[in-house]
């Protein structure tokens, strides 16, 4: 018998653990609270590690590295959704790492933590999403769109002109060749254009006396 064994079987004070089932539920009707307390004692992160049941009754417990295990661990779309709204950077991360759902994911494309944003732009499926995420301001957004295999070509065509050299040549190496030779004319004219701009505006200010 392992060592956790030993500890679980202790925490319940001689109540049998069946794996699959969960802890017994017949003393938590009465009172969920004190029963779970008394259950457990301190060891919550155990609780949450084996039983279901434990991570719904931790899931806004002030401990945010409880938390985020639960947040690692669970599988149950109702509460990813609660611990997406987590006032905890990390336990949302964590959420965006886990989950599949895209109705999640789109919450969390929301988000202000760019570590979170970046999670949701390297996995998701929604067109929308990284449509969305395309025109993030933090570089590491973009280039996990980018790098997305999901990402549509459309998306791909405007990130081909994104400021950042990096990102522009990720992107430049994912499209055909004869689009991308498109790209790098249609910027050599705008080059000559802006630059016969300046000369002609320095021009000017010259025959007017602007040094």
């Amino acid at each position: 018998m392992t060592k956790q064994r030993k500890h679980i079987r202790r925490s319940t004070r001689g109540k049998r653990f069946i794996a699959g089932r969960g802890f017994p539920k017949r003393r938590l009707k009465r009172n969920p609270q004190k029963d779970y307390r008394q259950i457990f004692g301190p060891d919550k992160f155990n609780a949450v590690e084996i039983d279901p049941d434990a991570r719904r009754f931790f899931i806004h417990d002030k401990n945010e590295d409880l938390r985020l295990a639960i947040a690692e661990i669970t599988e149950d779309p109702e509460l990813l959704r609660i611990l997406a709204k987590d006032p905890d950077e990390e336990v949302r991360n964590a959420v965006a790492f886990n989950t599949d759902d895209e109705d999640i994911l789109n919450s969390l494309a929301r988000d202000s933590s760019t570590m979170v944003k970046t999670h949701v732009a390297s996995k998701t499926h929604d067109p929308k999403i990284l449509f969305a995420l395309a025109k993030d301001p933090d570089w590491e957004v973009r280039t996990e769109v980018a790098e997305n295999e999901n990402t549509p070509r459309d998306v791909l065509l405007d990130m081909a002109k994104d400021e950042d050299p990096d990102i522009k040549r990720i992107v430049r190496r994912l499209l055909p060749r004869d689009i991308v030779r498109d790209i790098e004319e249609d910027e050599s004219k705008n080059l000559a254009t802006d630059e016969n701009d300046i000369r002609m505006q320095i021009e000017k200010d010259l025959m007017n006396g602007v040094r």
